[in-house]
């Protein structure tokens, strides 16, 4: 007895659903081969070869990318911008260091010089005297002869230099004094360019005061270590002053640390 057989259609959906998988596996392969040529074939080659330096002083581009060991066409993926940093900060004269690479093949360097806020003299037995200049934070960034000194700087006196070279810094117990001169030449630069000398005189359970020195005035004036603008206008007004009323000759000093003015006069002066 014969029998019929059914033959199963196969359904559309089928069909179409093996399309679809054949496409996306050869959409993947494309991108996987396409992956494959960029990352092996393409990056590896991409090299910096634009640098862009951005600086609020002058210095050489040749020597800049010397002392930040770059030669113009490092590979891109393997630049190592904290590396960069870390090589430039290390030159006394640069304050700080910002390094950021740009895809595909630029590297910016924004650099901030440090800021002359005294000199400071190393005249050392039998050699020639040399002057440095020292920011506010007490790093000696700038070392020459003293007819190469910038000028309109107060001279920070008082201090034994055991090495004297760019990068020298001065003792800790320094820099809020420091910080306080800065700080007097940015809001009162009048008062700042009176200033000639500033002699740090160490005191014996530690700490320190200083004596300043005023242009056009030859009594000098001890204070604590916070120099800000309140006590160089009162010491230029009591200087003033004793100028005016014919009294500077007699003083020797005027003393600020307690908080009024003392007058020290000079021997084998009477008292007003």
């Amino acid at each position: 007895m014969a029998q019929a057989v059914r033959r199963t259609r196969r359904s559309p959906d089928v069909h179409g659903g093996r399309r679809i998988a054949t496409s996306v596996a050869v959409a993947i392969s494309v991108v996987v081969s396409l992956y494959l040529v960029v990352s092996l074939l393409v990056l590896p080659r991409l090299r910096i070869n634009r640098i862009v330096v951005r600086a609020d002083f002058d210095m050489d581009k040749s020597e800049l990318l010397s002392l930040a060991g770059l030669e113009g066409n490092e590979r891109y993926f393997e630049f190592d911008p904290a590396a960069v940093e870390a090589a430039l900060e290390s030159n006394g004269r640069i304050r700080s260091a910002h390094v950021s690479k740009s895809f595909p093949n630029q590297v910016t360097i924004v650099l901030t010089h440090r800021r002359p806020i005294v000199t400071v003299i190393h005249a050392p037995a039998d050699t020639p005297a040399l002057v440095g200049t020292v920011d506010e934070e007490g790093v000696l960034f700038a070392a020459c002869h003293p007819g190469e000194a910038p000028p309109n700087l107060p001279i920070l006196s008082g201090i034994a230099f055991d090495s004297f070279h760019v990068g020298t810094r001065l003792p800790e117990v320094l820099v809020p004094m420091l910080t306080n001169l800065y700080d007097l030449r940015m809001d009162r630069p009048d008062l700042f360019a009176l200033l000639s000398e500033v002699e740090v005189i160490p005191l014996r359970g530690g700490g320190y005061d200083a004596r300043l020195f005023l242009r056009n005035h030859t009594i000098p004036v001890l204070t604590s270590n916070e120099i800000d603008d309140h006590v160089a206008t009162y010491a230029l007004m009591v200087l003033d002053a004793l100028q005016r009323e014919g009294l500077a000759a007699s003083v020797s000093e005027l003393d600020f640390r307690a908080g009024e003015v003392v007058y020290r006069l000079k021997e084998g002066t009477r008292g007003q």
